[in-house]
């Protein structure tokens, strides 16, 4: 049962709303865009999210339903754009410090519509993204100061700032880059659809003109507005028992192992040429109580909080390491790297790479062909989770396949109300 009843009533009220114009095949999404925007107001480390998804995945919805209480919308980063000086063009009067995080102010809820624009512009070139990814990793510490040579004092500017950004798979090319610097953003990617989901989601499209589209979105902001700002004083009083505690602390030990970062080549063999470096787990395990804190705010149950909150921290890992593991975690007979690549829809030598990534984490190994697996191994020796908290990981993925408002799916039909 959830603890927060009416929060459900609105919660549902809200994904009714969407129903009528977009096809929620997903809710999982918007309860996590829901659950970074509530998160704003609290204390603490903040919470940043990024849904990543294809073109027209569902990614847009999510973030677009903040919009009555984000501060900032943007569709372009820029450092410059972050924290600068404007000089009045008379050339009198001193210069003023402006930008994003001067409007923001020390609080505030910000959405990126485009992260994927950051990593792949071309003009911003390889040392403009570092000097991006510097200034966020300050910005999520709390603390920005820009010296810049022709100017007599330093930019500063102090607070807490919630990001929430929408991006493509792009990301996961720039995953190295990005964790180099510190990783900062928990990710959450809607789930894949098949077939019969892409064939209603062209019809609804079709049937649903602009202007009433336009119209129900507005609806569902409003009340998604008076959602978030009720679960944020409602997260804070939530308490959360042991069990709960310890699943957190378990969702962020697996989430450390699966984007740990482990050096390779970058050209021949590929060949790993150094040791592993995985983070430690008190900041990602503190950003996934927040938000599990918000979710159950929002009015989620305490299993379907902790079933959103699992499957970011999988997804927070490079989608093919999750994939790869995922493979081997629900596998219910011996796999091998064949059958992982079968399952993952890439080549053996691209799913043998990161089977190997988990061998040099120690959490899976080879195991020689016995008895046991004779008749069901003809390609290769099977891969095993090898791992002291074996039973972790499988605890981590199970929980994450649980069902979050099954409400939704009580009968219903993929006509569009005009009500």
């Amino acid at each position: 049962m959830p603890r927060f009843p009416e929060q459900r009533k609105l919660l549902l009220r809200i994904m009714k709303t969407v129903e009528q114009y977009h096809v929620l095949d997903d809710p999982g999404a918007l309860c996590f865009g829901l659950a970074v925007g509530a998160s704003a107001d609290l204390d603490g480390p903040p919470l940043w999210g990024m849904l990543v998804a294809p073109p027209s995945g569902g990614k847009t919805e999510a973030v677009e339903l903040t919009h009555d209480v984000a501060v900032e919308h943007l569709d372009d980063v820029t450092v410059a754009g972050l924290l600068s000086w404007y000089h009045p063009s008379n050339g009198k009067g001193e210069a003023m410090p402006v930008g994003t995080l001067i409007r923001v102010g020390e609080t505030g809820l910000i959405t990126i519509a485009d992260f994927s624009t950051v990593l792949k512009d071309s003009q911003r070139g390889r040392g403009g993204r570092d000097d991006l990814y510097s200034i966020f990793r300050r910005i999520f510490d709390g603390e920005v100061q820009r010296d810049l040579g022709n100017e007599l004092r330093p930019l500063r500017w102090k607070g807490r700032v919630t990001f929430l950004a929408a991006c493509t798979a792009v990301i996961d090319h720039f995953a190295s880059h990005s964790d180099a610097l510190g990783p900062r953003w928990l990710y959450f990617r809607p789930k894949a659809r098949d077939r019969a989901t892409r064939r209603a989601i062209t019809h609804r499209a079709l049937r649903v003109n602009a202007s009433e589209q336009k119209a129900k979105k507005a609806v569902a902001q409003s009340l998604a507005g008076r959602l978030i700002r009720n679960a944020g004083p409602l997260a804070s009083e939530a308490t959360l028992d042991d069990t709960l505690m310890h699943q957190i602390g378990e969702a962020a030990l697996v989430v450390c192992m699966g984007r740990a970062s482990v050096p390779r080549d970058s050209y021949g063999e590929r060949e790993i040429n150094g040791p592993v470096e995985m983070e430690e787990p008190p900041r990602v395990a503190k950003q996934l109580l927040m938000q599990a804190r918000c979710l159950i705010g929002l009015g989620l149950d305490d299993r379907e909080a902790m079933a959103v909150m699992t499957r970011s921290a999988i997804d927070s890992m490079p989608a093919m390491r999750a994939g790869v593991l995922r493979a081997v975690v629900t596998a219910t007979e011996p796999v091998t790297t064949a059958s992982v690549a079968k399952a993952c829809g890439v080549d053996w030598k691209v799913a043998n790479r990161y089977l190997m990534d988990f061998q040099a984490l120690g959490v899976l190994a080879q195991a020689e062909i016995t008895n046991r697996f004779a008749g069901h191994v003809a390609d290769g020796k099977p891969w095993v989770l090898d791992h002291p908290d074996a039973d972790t990981i499988r605890a981590v993925f199970e929980c994450a396949s649980h069902p979050v408002l099954p409400e939704l799916n009580d009968g219903g039909s993929d006509e569009v109300s005009t009500s």
